[in-house]
């Protein structure tokens, strides 16, 4: 093989090039184009082709599949590869039809095969030297929050009533939007996503009292949706699926610590009580969709879709919030945190995850328990003792014995989580056909059969990977989006100490908590303001600043009676009413 040419250019420069007495691996780019409010996304989609010419012999022919595997390596990783022997697959269409199939969920409008857009100057967010505290909304939301009067029920229904009729004024209907949190549109729009939510079976009865429901993404007979997740099973997810977890909780025990204790219990039981809540405790929800990271592409865009979905069905009341794998926040961990039940994390996906074997045919895993007391995650690593460190516990799984093996600088709740853990596992194989022998508990590193079935020795342990509650040190970021200029933009406003009056009711905002970030959409926002902010929260702060890839972004309303604790307390002065 010998590289022929390198540049920046798109799909006809490389046609420019191939030629039909030869067999062409080439690579390029085609740049996807949302426009949104004013504002204007570029995505890069990577394309691998291997063209085999009209003149190639049936020898040279048969040599390719050989050198394909190295060749295409060579251009690294892709969005869509394929080879052909037909100029008609290189078409524009050809090729868009084969990116719109991988694309999953969140289909850009159109795509750049020039790579010109890319090529140009990048739109970067407006990032103003601000001062601490200087920045002040002309309409600050929450001027007043904790002295606010509770509204009559008539006061609420002309409320309700007004908001109501202002939506389905709005405008005429607008196409359905794929996002990764919610879509705004026009009164017909809204109508056939209310009708798309009323016809999905799996949402009867859903939110319609405290506990916790999960749904798993699923492709049964070709086509995507979603299934009950069996309530013995909850707080156990796999890294190759999707999914989707209401928590439903009454409004009047929703303070940091009853919310809290309130989910657990929830947890525990699996279910919620049958008595039906008083009037003057209304129903809250959170609503989250938890994304594994081996899960493909078509499952987190269903996830995504779905979650909208269900958030139409209980009348757009939940928060919502994205969760990738490992990057959890404590609320949700917590969730599953009682009973033994706890959040545990394996290996595999809806192809494999409910396979029965028996305990003597099983393949040997590896657990890691890490967290503090109210929030602890169980998650399957890599077989190896390298896996291993100092400052958590790790659950060496052998199908007929089951060590627990302690980090000497492991905290007491991991400890006491990994003896649950061990303890539910050694009970169901108890009730299994095999002879499984009693769990051992490993203070030290000296029991050889441990070392035989896992490999490596004491000498592989890594150091302790961090403090299991301790988050470097960072000054929260607030974004404004609004277009009162005339045009969409994206400003920084704020940066440190925080204050309630930079919350105007008229625009959205963004702020960035390092750990998470949060999408505020004040009351009078405008649809071009709702609608840009989720694209600048995820191709903004997410992507282009790097650290943030695996953040939870959660949609926060100025009406929400409950605010999270890790958005108020970026705020010196912001209260729940």
């Amino acid at each position: 093989m010998a590289l022929v040419k390198t540049g920046p250019g798109g799909l006809k420069d490389a046609l420019d090039v191939i030629t039909d007495d030869a067999v062409h691996f080439f690579g390029f780019r085609v740049t996807g184009i949302d426009e949104k409010g004013g504002a204007t996304s570029l995505r890069s989609k990577f394309v691998k082709v291997c063209y085999i010419g009209s003149g190639v012999s049936t020898m040279e022919r048969a040599k390719t599949s050989g050198i394909s595997g190295a060749a295409f390596d060579f251009f690294a990783s892709c969005h869509v590869q394929f080879t052909t022997d037909d100029l008609a697959e290189l078409s524009e269409d050809s090729i868009e039809k084969k990116l719109r199939a991988s694309g999953g969920a969140h289909q850009v409008q159109r795509y750049d095969f020039t790579n010109g857009a890319a090529r140009g100057p990048k739109v970067v967010k407006k990032t103003k030297k601000v001062g601490k505290v200087d920045y002040v909304a002309p309409d600050a939301a929450y001027d007043s929050r904790g002295d606010k009067k509770e509204p009559t029920k008539e006061e609420a229904a002309a409320s309700a009533k007004a908001e109501r009729a202002a939506r389905e004024n709005a405008g005429a209907a607008d196409k359905l939007e794929d996002s990764n949190i919610a879509g705004y549109g026009g009164a017909a729009h809204e109508a056939l996503k209310l009708k798309a939510a009323e016809a999905e079976v799996n949402w009867v009865g859903a939110g319609s009292k405290p506990g916790i429901e999960i749904w798993r993404v699923e492709n049964k007979k070709g086509k995507f949706g979603v299934a009950k997740w069996p309530v013995d099973q909850y707080g156990t997810f796999y890294d190759g699926d999707s999914f989707i977890v209401l928590h439903t909780y009454k409004a009047a025990a929703c303070g940091a610590a009853a919310a809290a204790t309130e989910a657990a219990a929830a947890a525990t039981s699996a279910s919620a009580s049958d008595d039906a809540a008083p009037a003057s405790e209304a129903l809250q929800f959170d609503l989250y969709f938890w994304i594994g990271k081996d899960s493909t592409q078509d499952e987190r865009g269903v996830a995504a879709l779905k979650t909208v979905e269900l958030d139409v069905f209980l009348g757009d009341k939940p928060v919502q919030c994205r969760v990738v794998e490992g990057s959890e926040p404590d609320r949700f961990v917590q969730l599953f945190n009682t009973g033994g039940k706890g959040m545990i994390v394996l290996n595999g996906g809806i192809d494999g995850g409910f396979n029965i074997v028996k305990p003597e045919e099983y393949e040997p895993r590896l657990l890691k328990v890490k967290g503090k007391m109210n929030a602890m995650s169980v998650q399957q690593v890599e077989f190896k003792a390298s896996s291993l460190n100092k400052g958590d516990v790790f659950v060496l799984d052998g199908g007929l014995q089951l060590w627990q093996w302690n980090g000497p600088e492991a905290n007491p709740a991991e400890k006491r989580r990994a003896q649950q853990v061990v303890l539910e596992i050694y009970a169901n194989r108890q009730r299994g056909d095999g002879i499984v022998k009693t769990p051992i508990v490993m203070d030290d590193n000296d029991d050889d059969d441990f070392w035989k079935l896992l490999g490596g020795s004491p000498d592989d342990i890594q150091d302790a990977d961090g403090d299991d509650h301790a988050v470097e040190k960072f000054e929260p970021h607030l974004y404004r989006v609004s277009d009162a200029g005339g045009k969409m933009e994206y400003e920084r406003v704020a940066v440190g100490t925080l204050k309630k009056g930079m919350l105007g009711s008229g625009d959205v905002y963004i702020l960035d908590a390092a750990t998470e970030i949060y999408v505020w959409v004040g009351s009078g926002a405008n649809k071009n303001e709702r609608r840009s902010a989720m694209f600048f929260a995820q191709d903004c702060l997410a992507s282009n600043d790097g650290d943030h890839e695996n953040s939870p972004i959660t949609r926060l309303h100025e009406k929400d009676p409950v605010l999270p604790s890790g958005f108020r307390n970026c705020f010196s002065d912001l209260t729940n009413e």
